[in-house]
């Protein structure tokens, strides 16, 4: 834990209790895991002198668990100084005002805001389900045998053993000698793709959308309490696998609360697969 300032917006209802105008609070917190242990005291705020009519206050910015040992609860602490009696620090009349639970909101999180995606180029890899079938294509005299749903025409006007075959709607060329595939196959001119956050789809409301390159769709979505190192994925349907074309993430420790991230001509090249995009997105982080 580290010193802090809490933020505390009072709420004009007192006084009451020990809110008397002229008083002063000042506030600690601890932290308590699973097993019902709580860690030792962290650092005391500065005093808070309670203003004329007010009572109640409620703070914010309070110190975060980053240790990452399992919290559960956060308990705030409360001591006070009296204008009926001279209290120090160190002799306060401590009082534990709020046990809360906290959970994954104890740690560095933000908001994401994701405006478009943006194609720069379409992926050229080769569909994972095609390598598999190819392993069952028998080339003999020049006639191909397919198997397992593979549709082959002979004879298009090449060398022997030339053929021009069609899996699941994409054009698919095999040329020159018998046995011989062309590199480039398995692959239509454009990409069907989705999103995810965190493992989740989040968009488009179908299973995916077909982009092309130097085309740009729009997301348009906010989430709030996005937590530390989420995943961010574009992906790209595909006939086996869907392949990851950008997997991003962020740790929010390497920046300061209220710094605002913005990703709006930042190329994500994905050299396995060939293709790069562009994101468009602000990240926030809030505590």
């Amino acid at each position: 834990m580290t010193t802090y300032t809490p933020v505390i917006n009072w709420s004009q209802n007192g006084p009451g209790g020990a809110f008397v105008a002229g008083n002063q609070v000042a506030y600690a917190v601890t932290f308590t895991n699973a097993a019902g242990e709580e860690s030792i005291m962290g650092p005391w705020s500065a005093w808070t002198t309670v203003p004329a009519g007010y009572a109640c206050p409620e703070v914010s910015n309070l110190p975060l668990d980053l240790t990452n040992t399992g919290t559960t609860t956060r308990n705030v602490y409360r001591m006070w100084n009296r204008l009926d009696q001279t209290v120090g620090l160190s002799g306060g009349i401590n009082e534990k005002a709020i046990s809360m639970p906290v959970g994954d909101a104890d740690s560095p999180q933000g908001t994401l805001v994701i405006n478009f995606v943006k194609c720069i180029k379409t992926s050229s890899g080769v569909a994972s389900v095609f390598n598999t079938a190819i392993s069952g294509v028998e080339i003999a005299g020049g006639v191909v045998v397919a198997i397992g749903g593979v549709v082959a025409a002979t004879g298009v006007g090449a060398a022997a053993g030339a053929v021009v075959a069609a899996v699941g709607g994409t054009v698919i060329a095999l040329a020159g000698a018998t046995g011989f595939i062309v590199n480039a196959v398995g692959k239509s001119s454009t990409d069907d793709i989705y999103l995810k956050l965190n493992g989740n789809k989040i968009w488009p409301a179908g299973n995916y959308l077909e982009i092309d390159d130097n085309e740009q769709e729009y997301v348009n979505l906010t989430f709030s309490n996005v937590q530390n190192n989420f995943s961010l994925q574009l992906m790209e349907s595909d006939l086996g696998d869907d392949d990851v074309l950008v997997d991003f993430t962020l740790d929010f420790s390497t920046i300061s609360v209220g710094d605002i991230i913005p990703y709006a001509n930042m190329n994500f090249a994905n050299l396995n697969e060939n293709s790069i995009y562009q994101i468009g997105m602000t990240i926030t982080r809030t505590a």
